[in-house]
């Protein structure tokens, strides 16, 4: 008997060192060889329950979830009270998003060996998984007490300091760090990219993803990031480098994809977006959906609605409760003349909106934009009367008011829109200008464009703001602030550079201002775009050309505005005196006569008539 006790007590010892060997494993990251430790262990001993406690850790530590769970909880029935066995459930736990089970755990642990950074470790990162980064911190403060040495425990720290916007605490944790000798220097440069970018340092915040990626050139995500900050940088060249190489490295990135179509998207580069789409459509299924709709979208801006409504449709089969895939399909159906199908996406819009009056407003706008003012404001008035105090409703009827020149109604909802701050107070009070103009209150009109002028459009994200700077310089042109107008019309035609009429509103300022050569140009613009109002350019070029002394290009353009508008008065009068200055004087009065027969009211005609009567 005393041989054989001699025996085991001299396994025991064995085992005791086998298990001590394993766990020394685990906390070297060895987790193959703790778990061939535990085998041996058991192996050796079937009985020794603490041989399945180490191997339950390291099956965890592997991946091996199911098998590791049953392991540990075969140690822990058996009596194992073993803070690393504990802390691993709580590991499994929290993989299968039990959490408040998975907290219990490592609480168990800790109360077993509060002295262990590692446990401490653990239940700091299930916190910042489960959104406690208060509580993240406090478990690593006593990681970096427990471990003042080691640099895994400032950068666990930092990270958590990142996560609660402590960033200047952030940098210290993660620089510390890296003066330890951090084996993952990629990450800590990562933390430290994002705690500088939180502070808008992008040079620093572009220097410490390039040294992450240094250490990490394959990583898609942080070339995206990359890409990200030279953007904001407004290194575009560079920017769409980093991009390539991020989808290049992982091509289903859906983040390099949205912000590099993002950017073609804002530089209207539709093309690109399309094939960028395309690209990032090839073998994906979650987001399918999104990357069709910016598709979609870009189909949209360049006209191909037919495309457009192709796209739209896959995306609402992917995704068929979201509203504004119907409410895009429904506008580009009303653009190809099916107005039916278009109103039946608005309602369909409307069914999935879940009364939602921010999408019940937009489908109200899409109508707008189809030019149905009658269901537009029929569904505005709905949200009116459930009681919305959305002042962009005001305004949106007050636009309506206006389009259908109700413009007393429209100076009183553009009132009450501006009263109620509206977001678009720049649209108001341009347009509320406009309709005090129509009306004759020109003393009014002034003001409204005295405040839209102080309010300095042109330096909004407002999206229509090309437009508004544009109508405000038509506006100032009709109320002979000519330099104004022209300054306006600079602003707007800056930010957009295709808005045919401005041209010829610029043009005329320009007139007026005696710059008639810039004149000129500016008409030219605006025929080459196709001005709506086909008339206008070349009329406005005729005077200015007359006004140049070059009467026979003068009279051609006379002749061609007349083409476009036989009964254009004016036109007729200013040709007249034309022909009057190259001494055609029976050109001349018949131009006259022609005038005022037009126009009995017209002044400048009635005056010529009489004087050639001599």
């Amino acid at each position: 008997m005393l041989l054989v006790s001699h025996a085991n007590l001299f396994g025991q010892t064995k085992i005791k060192d086998l298990l001590e060997k394993g766990y020394a494993q685990v906390e070297a990251s060895e987790f193959r060889a703790a778990l061939e430790t535990a085998n041996s262990i058991i192996f050796k001993d079937p009985d020794n329950f603490h041989g399945y406690g180490l191997k339950g850790v390291a099956e965890v530590r592997l991946g091996m979830l199911k098998e590791g769970m049953t392991n540990l909880t075969y140690a822990m029935n058996n009596g194992v009270k073993n803070a690393f066995v504990y802390a691993h459930r709580g590991v499994v736990y929290q993989s299968q998003e039990e959490m408040q089970k998975a907290e219990s755990e490592f609480n168990r642990a800790i109360a077993i060996d509060d002295k262990s950074y590692r446990i401490y470790t653990l239940r700091g990162l299930f916190f910042i998984i489960n959104l406690e980064y208060d509580k993240a911190l406090k478990d690593f403060d006593k990681v970096v007490s427990l471990a003042s040495n080691d640099p895994k425990s400032y950068f666990f720290r930092g990270h958590a300091h990142y996560l609660l916007d402590n960033y200047d605490e952030a940098i210290l944790d993660e620089k510390k760090a890296l003066k330890l000798g951090s084996k993952s220097p990629g990450s800590v440069f990562e933390v430290l990219s994002n705690c500088a970018l939180a502070q808008n340092r992008l040079e620093d915040a572009e220097d410490y993803l390039n040294q992450m990626l240094m250490y990490d050139s394959k990583n898609g995500s942080a070339w995206s990031e990359l890409g990200h900050i030279q953007l904001a940088k407004g290194d575009t060249s560079n920017a769409i480098r980093s991009f390539e190489k991020a989808i290049d490295i992982d091509p289903e990135n859906e983040l390099s994809y949205l912000w590099y179509i993002k950017y073609c998207s804002d530089q209207g580069l539709n093309q690109e977006v399309i094939e960028l789409t395309t690209a990032a459509l090839d073998g994906r299924t979650s987001l399918d959906h999104k990357f069709l709709g910016i598709r979609a979208g870009s189909h949209m801006e360049m006209a191909h609605f037919e495309l457009a409504i192709v796209d739209f449709t896959q995306a609402i089969l992917r995704k068929s409760n979201e509203p504004l895939y119907y409410i895009n399909r429904g506008l580009c159906w009303y653009r190809t003349g099916k107005v039916n199908s278009g109103r039946k996406d608005f309602q369909s819009a409307l069914r999935h909106c879940n009364n939602d009056p921010e999408i019940r407003r937009q489908v109200a706008d899409a109508y707008f934009l189809a030019g149905d003012l009658a269901n537009s404001k029929q569904l505005l008035i709905q949200l009116q009367e459930k009681g919305s105090e959305d002042p962009m409703i005001f305004s949106r009827l007050a636009n309506i008011a206006f389009q259908t020149q109700d413009y007393e109604n429209a100076v009183q909802l553009f009132d009450q829109a501006i009263l109620k701050g509206a977001q678009d107070s720049i649209f108001s009070y341009c347009f509320r200008g406009h309709a005090k103009y129509e009306l004759g209150l020109h003393d009014e009109a002034n003001l409204d464009l005295d405040t839209l002028l102080s309010l300095e459009p042109e330096k909004t994200m407002f999206p229509e703001v090309a437009g508004i700077l544009c109508n405000l310089g038509y506006l100032l042109d009709e109320l002979e602030r000519f330099e104004e107008a022209k300054e306006a019309l600079d602003k707007g035609i800056a930010l957009d550079s295709t808005i045919a009429y401005a041209y010829n509103n610029r043009g005329f300022a320009r007139y007026k201002l005696g710059d008639f050569e810039g004149a000129i140009l500016d008409f030219n613009k605006s025929i080459e775009l196709k001005n709506d109002y086909f008339y206008w350019p070349p009329y406005n070029r005729a005077n200015a050309l007359k006004a140049l002394k070059r009467y026979d290009e003068a009279i051609e353009d006379f002749n061609l505005a007349i083409s476009y508008k036989a009964d254009y008065a004016e036109a007729y009068n200013d040709r007249g005196e034309t022909w009057e200055l190259l001494g055609k004087r029976k050109l001349a009065r018949a131009d006259f006569e022609k005038a005022l027969e037009l126009n009995p009211e017209l002044e400048s005609a009635r005056s010529n008539v009489a004087r050639t009567k001599k």
